[in-house]
């Protein structure tokens, strides 16, 4: 099989794309197994081209969503945590890993802009990189859990928000 050079492929299709009336969505390659075509804002981050897009399409409705940070979702995690087997010399590194978000309390840390068209949702999505190293951290609270509560359970029903069910 011939290898193909996809620079330039790439190259002539964006030129053919600036010369044309198309407009352009810069999607993130791939989304397996979900419904919303992410923007790419790695490539492309501004909400102002997003927005264009929109507005190019005869988009009228834009969805905005933001979350704010809060001391009572780091005490839900620390709560979690606290309910993982783990070592007392880990449950202090996790601890010490989680204060690090206090000084973030009532920060925006995550903003959305989503459409639809055509029958299709189209996102724009930013996160702070602190609330990506919170969720990452988060994700690893969440897996001590979830092996715990696999030894403990026969079932593997989801339920609850690292998918187990509390026992209290």
């Amino acid at each position: 099989m011939k290898q193909q050079d996809l620079e330039s492929i790439r190259a002539k299709a964006e030129a053919a794309l600036a010369s044309g009336d198309f407009v352009v969505y810069p999607a993130q390659a791939k989304n397996p197994g979900h419904e919303y075509t992410y923007w790419d804002t790695e490539r492309s981050p501004s909400v102002l081209d997003f927005l264009g897009v929109a507005s190019k399409l005869g988009i009228r409705l834009i969805t905005v969503s933001q979350e704010v940070f809060t001391s009572r979702a780091l005490a839900g995690s620390m709560e979690d945590l606290r309910e993982a087997t783990i070592s007392r010399d880990e449950l202090r590194e996790f601890e010490r890993e989680l204060k690090r978000f206090q000084g973030y309390d009532g920060f925006l840390c995550v903003l959305q802009f989503s459409f639809t068209h055509e029958g299709r949702p189209y996102t724009f999505h930013l996160e702070t990189p602190w609330y990506s190293e919170y969720l990452d951290l988060i994700d690893q609270v969440g897996d001590l859990l979830d092996t715990f509560e696999d030894d403990d359970d026969d079932d593997d029903e989801p339920g609850g928000r690292f998918g187990y069910l509390s026992k209290n």
